[in-house]
Protein backbone atom coordinates (compact mmCIF):
# COMPACT_ATOMS: atom_id res chain seq x y z
CA UNK A 1 0.00 0.00 0.00
CA UNK A 2 0.94 3.35 -0.96
CA UNK A 3 0.54 4.96 2.92
CA UNK A 4 3.47 2.20 3.88
CA UNK A 5 6.10 3.54 2.01
CA UNK A 6 8.86 5.45 3.85
CA UNK A 7 12.49 6.38 3.02
CA UNK A 8 15.12 7.12 5.17
CA UNK A 9 17.47 9.67 3.42
CA UNK A 10 21.54 9.15 3.87
CA UNK A 11 23.06 12.51 4.47
CA UNK A 12 24.61 12.32 1.07
CA UNK A 13 21.73 11.74 -1.01
CA UNK A 14 20.95 13.16 -4.17
CA UNK A 15 17.34 13.17 -3.02
CA UNK A 16 15.94 15.88 -0.78
CA UNK A 17 12.72 14.66 0.00
CA UNK A 18 10.21 11.69 -1.11
CA UNK A 19 6.72 12.26 -0.30
CA UNK A 20 3.50 10.58 -1.55
CA UNK A 21 0.17 11.99 -2.33
CA UNK A 22 -3.47 11.36 -3.62
CA UNK A 23 -3.10 7.59 -2.29
CA UNK A 24 -5.47 5.02 -1.70
CA UNK A 25 -5.79 1.22 -2.36
CA UNK A 26 -4.49 1.18 -6.27
CA UNK A 27 -3.39 4.63 -7.15
CA UNK A 28 -1.32 7.66 -6.09
CA UNK A 29 2.28 9.36 -6.79
CA UNK A 30 5.25 9.02 -5.31
CA UNK A 31 7.51 12.24 -6.01
CA UNK A 32 11.01 12.72 -5.31
CA UNK A 33 12.49 16.24 -4.82
CA UNK A 34 16.34 16.60 -5.62
CA UNK A 35 18.71 18.62 -4.31
CA UNK A 36 21.42 20.16 -5.96
CA UNK A 37 24.57 18.59 -5.07
CA UNK A 38 25.37 17.16 -8.86
CA UNK A 39 24.58 20.38 -10.69
CA UNK A 40 21.22 20.05 -10.96
CA UNK A 41 18.67 22.73 -9.67
CA UNK A 42 17.40 22.49 -5.92
CA UNK A 43 14.31 21.23 -6.06
CA UNK A 44 13.80 19.55 -9.43
CA UNK A 45 11.88 16.31 -9.35
CA UNK A 46 10.91 12.82 -10.73
CA UNK A 47 7.53 12.00 -10.32
CA UNK A 48 5.58 8.32 -10.61
CA UNK A 49 1.97 8.21 -10.73
CA UNK A 50 0.16 5.00 -11.14
CA UNK A 51 -3.93 5.06 -12.31
CA UNK A 52 -7.27 2.76 -11.67
CA UNK A 53 -5.61 0.30 -14.14
CA UNK A 54 -2.42 -0.15 -11.90
CA UNK A 55 -0.18 1.70 -14.71
CA UNK A 56 2.30 3.12 -13.85
CA UNK A 57 4.03 7.24 -15.63
CA UNK A 58 6.81 9.08 -15.26
CA UNK A 59 7.34 12.52 -15.37
CA UNK A 60 10.23 15.28 -14.45
CA UNK A 61 11.05 18.35 -14.73
CA UNK A 62 14.53 17.40 -15.77
CA UNK A 63 16.02 17.47 -19.24
CA UNK A 64 15.22 14.50 -21.31
CA UNK A 65 18.74 13.45 -21.59
CA UNK A 66 19.24 12.78 -18.33
CA UNK A 67 15.71 10.66 -17.57
CA UNK A 68 14.97 7.12 -18.20
CA UNK A 69 13.49 6.51 -21.10
CA UNK A 70 10.01 5.75 -20.02
CA UNK A 71 10.14 9.00 -18.20
CA UNK A 72 8.56 12.47 -19.97
CA UNK A 73 10.66 16.09 -19.37
CA UNK A 74 7.45 18.16 -19.01
CA UNK A 75 10.23 20.82 -19.10
CA UNK A 76 9.35 23.42 -21.76
CA UNK A 77 5.72 22.48 -21.72
CA UNK A 78 3.98 25.44 -22.37
CA UNK A 79 6.61 27.60 -23.39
Amino acid sequence: EFNLIKQTLADDSIAKAISVDGQNKSMGNILITLNDSTGISENQYVRYSRDASRNWQCSSDLDNNILPLQCESIKGAGE
